[in-house]
């Protein structure tokens, strides 16, 4: 079995992506319940629109499943932490922004961390704030992170 596997608690090495609005429950269900890791997009949704997301989701899988929160995106990110925390999310990715302020929060609420980053010195800083693992991703994932525009490859 892959570490990463054993981590999240997931069959394949799989994880899908945030993408913003877009992760709805039924695909995030969908992902988990063939043995990767779903993620609920919060994108721009708010508080109350994620948290019915989240139920949806719970209804559709008895698997895990993470919640993707683009900290620079959406105007509730303090907010979706505490939900996080509050619904028992297994993970949380954090992307668009500094995930440092919030990876030692989440893990003392025994939620797993994702950093999505676009350059060593964002993966430096991610890793020396404890995230659990990294994403690196380019400008083609959206571009908010990317601050050279290079694409993941690169």
């Amino acid at each position: 079995m892959f570490p990463i596997c054993e981590l999240f608690n997931i069959r394949y090495p799989l994880i899908q992506g945030g993408m913003g609005n877009i992760s709805h429950a039924a695909l995030t269900a969908a992902v988990s319940n063939a043995g990767g890791l779903g993620t609920l997009g919060c994108g721009t949704l708010s508080v109350d629109e994620v948290k019915s997301r989240i139920q949806e989701t719970r209804i559709l899988t008895e698997q895990p499943f993470a919640l993707n929160i683009a900290i620079r995106v959406s105007p509730y990110t303090e907010a979706l932490i505490d939900l996080a925390i509050a619904e028992k999310i297994p993970v949380v990715s954090l992307s668009a922004g500094n995930p440092a302020p919030y990876i030692e929060r989440l893990q003392v609420a025994g939620i797993k961390t994702i950093a999505v980053v676009a350059s060593v010195k964002q993966a430096v800083k991610a890793e020396q704030a404890g995230a659990d693992v990294l994403v690196a991703e380019g400008v083609e994932a959206a571009g908010i992170n990317s601050p050279l525009e290079l694409t993941t490859l690169t």
